[in-house]
């Protein structure tokens, strides 16, 4: 969501309206939120997250480590998984730095007990560093161009035919790109 969409008065009853009219558990939704969006007011947006979750809503953060990040939100708000942004993967095989972020913020989550997207992952070589990094979902082009709603729900059912998925959020997010949520 976008920040001014995150601000709108009874944010919560929108959503939850949306995924009643859908027909979708919120236990299978992941609500991806970028930190510019938390920031302008930070107790306000802890309630907001606090309440989506205990909904059964997953809270991802979005496009981490380009915001404002610090170690104090990650604790505050109630997420459940951190997304790398995509400039980071896009550095690993360029700039030293960007590789040691990269591994930094994949062992901070995991130290946390959050879940760990890279988004933007174009090539192999971007695949295999991320998982010998320990990155437990991918996302990008190397996967999908975008699709509509309907080539996603057909791809979904698909793979996930006679067989137990965690979540149909974990088929999207392999298939999502960089744009907003």
């Amino acid at each position: 969501f976008s920040p001014r969409q995150f601000r709108r008065h009874n944010f919560v009853g929108h959503v939850m309206e949306a995924v009643q009219r859908a027909g979708v558990s919120p236990t299978r939704v992941q609500i991806e939120i970028t930190e510019t969006a938390i920031f302008d007011d930070a107790e306000r947006a802890a309630d907001t997250l606090y309440k989506l979750r205990q909904m059964g809503f997953r809270i991802a953060l979005d496009d981490f480590g380009t915001g404002y990040s610090s170690l104090y939100n990650i604790r505050k708000f109630a997420l459940d998984c951190l997304k790398i942004d995509k400039s980071f993967i896009d550095g690993m095989g360029r700039e030293r730095e960007s590789a040691a972020i990269v591994h930094s913020i994949i062992h901070l989550g995991r130290a946390l007990g959050l879940g760990i997207i890279a988004e933007g992952v174009e090539t192999e070589v971007q695949v295999q560093a991320l998982r010998l990094a320990g990155a437990s979902h991918l996302q990008g082009y190397f996967f999908s161009r975008p699709v509509t709603a309907d080539l996603a729900a057909a791809m979904a059912a698909t793979r996930f035919i006679g067989g137990e998925d965690d979540t149909a959020g974990d088929l999207l997010s392999d298939m999502r790109t960089g744009t907003e949520g």
